[in-house]
């Protein structure tokens, strides 16, 4: 997964299961790309074990803001969780968009 993060994405862990990250200034088009990219980048990943192969999926909950800087991440978390359990619902495996009013 090199290189499909910018050193500024700052990965946090959370919870167990759900790990945000900061990606400052990329446009939502911009974000989606990335988390899809990501998400393609694990599910091409399998691995092997002694019990067969292991393939991996991933659902990502994108926030738009709408270039309005917030500083309540609780409530970025909770957009970025609603846009997760959107995409988990849709299918899993997905990237889902939530937006956040100005």
């Amino acid at each position: 997964m090199t290189g499909l993060l910018r050193p500024s994405d700052a990965p946090r862990t959370l919870r167990r299961r759900r790990v945000p990250f900061r990606a400052a200034r990329l446009r939502c088009r911009r974000g989606v790309k990335v988390a899809e990219r990501l998400r393609q980048s694990i599910a091409a990943a399998p691995a092997e074990t002694p019990a067969g192969t292991v393939v991996f999926t991933i659902s990502l909950g994108v926030v738009a803001t709408g270039g309005v800087a917030t500083r309540d991440p609780v409530a970025l978390i909770q957009l970025a969780d609603k846009a997760l359990y959107r995409a988990k619902n849709e299918g899993r495996n997905r990237v889902g968009i939530a937006v956040q009013e100005s």
